[in-house]
């Protein structure tokens, strides 16, 4: 088993001060920021997606512990949707690829949007068959209807990749969208669209938002 360097903390969409912490430090060139869709990333110590945040800290000590999803004894008062995203992330972050996408799959089709993006980056970095942007990229759109931060940054960075063959519309909407809940490469990225844009109104404002993305 693998020992995690990371801190516990959980995905807390209506905190968005709880999101800023977690991800890259922001990116000050001029140039968006950028994120490898096509293949998963090397095996490292990190095998839970930084994009969610890292593991809770029941999830943390049931891997530590070495149990896998279908073992892990559930916290106390957790709901069905919550248990079934706990043990995609169990799964998950035992490298279980299947069974964490299982999991997500169950907590995502009742209603549990961080799970929906969980299989939308599973599908991005292919992790149970070859990568899947068109799937990825339905995933993140049903996690984006309730306006779930990472999965509004994954569209805006396939829309710049290609949008019109993802079917999606303007890029910075959903830069736009994923800043204003908190996420800091989108208002990195963001920030970068409005400074590029012939409008000198936008301009400033991009700027603001990049400097923002530093506190």
């Amino acid at each position: 088993m693998k020992k995690l360097s990371v801190l516990c903390m959980s995905l807390a969409v209506a905190a968005p001060v709880a999101v800023l912490p977690v991800f890259a430090a922001p990116v000050m060139a001029q140039e968006a920021p950028t994120v490898e869709p096509t293949a998963a990333p090397p095996d490292d110590d990190l095998v839970f997606p930084i994009e969610l945040l890292l593991m809770p800290t029941e999830v943390q000590e049931a891997v530590q512990a070495e149990q896998s999803a279908q073992s892990a004894p559930v916290p106390e008062g957790m709901s069905a949707i919550d248990e079934s995203y706990y043990r995609a992330q169990v799964a998950y972050a035992t490298e279980d690829w299947h069974s964490a996408r299982l999991y997500a799959e169950t907590a995502a089709a009742i209603g549990h949007v961080q799970a929906a993006t969980l299989v939308g980056l599973i599908e991005r970095d292919g992790r149970t068959a070859q990568p899947d942007l068109q799937a990825a990229v339905g995933w993140f759109l049903r996690a984006a209807e309730q306006d779930e931060p990472v999965a509004l940054f994954q569209l805006g960075v396939l829309a710049k990749l290609d949008g019109d063959e993802f079917g999606l519309d303007a890029i910075t909407n959903w830069f736009e969208r994923a800043a204003r809940s908190g996420h800091i490469e989108a208002m990195v990225a963001y920030g970068l669209e409005l400074v590029a844009s012939p409008i000198p109104q936008d301009a400033i404002e991009g700027r603001q938002w990049v400097e923002r993305s530093a506190h």
